[in-house]
């Protein structure tokens, strides 16, 4: 047993490197009160017959454990699975730091198989946050900021086929920063739970509900006597999936757990803080943050209806500057409409062409007025012959080399609005191919006047990439990658 021990917390790391107590005292909580649910980290090495192939922390026999000051270190090697014993090595470290616990590690695969998943920091044996089970959870949603979810009673999640307890998660991205916070209301104590990392990389945040949920509509927890004698309680794991393969390592980042005042304002400002450090940006000079609207229409829907042609279009937007609306927003300006021949970003000759967009543009332009052309990135429609002769060859893949169905939109017919028959979009991969058909239509947007673009469809995170033209690790290529892609199209439509 080695103990961790400051103003804040009392930690006790047992002897297989796992968190058996973890006494936050700001609200007086040993959040690890179901002690047969300790844990300590997780490994998804598949094989060929055996993808499921799980390395649990607490059964492997070979940590080393040492404590040098506020900081303990654990490290395994040739760890162990009811399939054999593999050369994998993995360090990491859980250390204290004022009012924050910091959580590091490093895993290196010897195994000619890639390591898909790496569970860590997981923590087991939650029942609440304070002295009762009414600490409510709050996450930076994309279209929903739930600021009440209520883990430690109201458990959001189910027992889907194949898991082993109640399950939830949310994953980054699709949450638009990387943390949760769980407060307590009694006594005013909030813990935030973040990902410190200055690589953009996919991962989740995730909870079992041990062993399952039940049937109560006001109380989702088993209680004793329903769970026959099995624990129950949470455990909570952050997931990353690196896939490196043989002579790999990853570098985890700092996971940090920090106590706090407040509730979640606390977390979001204590995110920014470390953010704004590590990539400090200005604003200040931007036109676009001093606008309170803009004037947004669709001119031409996907069905071939059109709605406006661009002179139209124009005499709508010096309506709207009559209202004192100077920024126009222009949807449905390329070829085949809005939601159609993606990335064939280029004028539509029924509405103009590019003379008519061009004029449309320097008219908006000389009124003093500022100009925002819809477009997305990652986006190919799948009904196009381009894409049937050769984008297909770019869209991101999973590990079967499949590319799933990702969205579709119609407008102007019922068969397309309810999606019967309707263009199917799909994932780009990010890769050179794609950036230079994307650069050039994009550039040529710019040289036609306009100010911006309105990137709708820049779908960060949202896949894992393994389509073999892609270069970086499947859990960067449509994070930290995608990124990277816009700052070199931004340099070159600025130039």
């Amino acid at each position: 047993m080695q103990t961790l021990e400051n103003d804040y917390f009392k930690i006790i790391v047992n002897g297989i490197g796992a968190i058996s107590s973890f006494f936050i005292k700001a609200n007086n909580c040993e959040l690890i009160e179901e002690k047969s649910l300790v844990s300590n980290f997780r490994i998804c090495l598949p094989l060929e017959d055996y993808q499921c192939n799980y390395i649990d922390g607490t059964a492997q026999s070979n940590a080393k454990i040492e404590k040098e000051n506020n900081k303990i270190k654990v490290s395994f090697s040739n760890m162990k699975s009811e399939k054999g014993t593999f050369p994998i090595s993995l360090s990491y470290s859980i250390s204290l730091a004022g009012d924050q616990v910091v959580f590091h590690s490093k895993l290196k695969n010897e195994c000619d198989n890639p390591i898909s998943e790496f569970w860590f920091p997981r923590i087991g044996g939650w029942k609440q946050f304070g002295t009762d089970r009414n600490a409510k959870l709050a996450l930076p949603g994309y279209l929903d900021c739930n600021h009440d979810v209520s883990l430690f009673k109201n458990f959001p999640g189910r027992r889907d086929l194949g898991a082993e307890a109640a399950e939830w998660l949310t994953g980054y991205p699709g949450m638009v920063m990387p943390w949760w916070d769980i407060f307590d209301e009694q006594s005013d104590t909030g813990l935030y739970m973040g990902y410190h990392d200055t690589i953009l990389r996919s991962s989740m945040w995730h909870t079992y509900l041990c062993p399952n949920i039940s049937g109560h509509g006001d109380d989702k927890w088993l209680t004793k006597e329903e769970a026959c004698g099995n624990p129950v309680g949470l455990i909570f794991s952050h997931v990353r999936f690196p896939y490196i393969k043989s002579g790999e390592s990853f570098d985890s980042g700092d996971f940090i757990i920090r106590v706090h005042k407040g509730d979640w304002h606390e977390g979001s400002l204590f995110y920014r803080d470390w953010f704004m450090k590590h990539f400090p940006f200005d604003k200040s000079k931007s036109w676009l943050r001093k606008k309170s609207a803009w004037f947004s229409s669709v001119i031409y829907q996907p069905e071939d209806k059109i709605i406006a042609d661009y002179k139209t279009y124009d005499k709508w937007c010096q309506d709207a500057e009559k209202s004192g609306v100077t920024c126009h927003e222009l949807i449905g300006w390329d070829k085949g409409g809005l939601e159609r021949d993606y990335p064939e970003y280029i004028p539509e000759e029924k509405l103009g062409g590019q003379k008519g967009f061009e004029k449309l543009l320097k008219n908006i332009n000389d009124r003093n007025s500022k100009s925002l052309v819809f477009v997305n990135y990652n986006i190919l429609d799948t009904a196009t012959k381009w894409f049937k002769d050769e984008l297909n060859k770019y869209t991101h893949q999973d590990t079967f080399g499949s590319t799933p169905n990702w969205m579709c939109w119609g407008e102007s017919t019922l068969t397309a609005r309810t999606h019967l028959s309707v263009r199917r979009h799909v994932l780009s991969s990010v890769i050179p191919e794609i950036e230079n058909i994307l650069f050039k239509h994009f550039e040529n947007i710019a040289r036609s006047g306009a100010h911006g673009l309105q990137i709708d469809k820049l779908c960060v995170g949202s896949a894992v990439d393994f389509n073999p033209m892609n270069k970086l690790k499947p859990d960067i290529a449509l994070c930290e990658g995608l990124i990277d892609s816009v700052a070199r199209m931004l340099k070159k439509c600025r130039k």
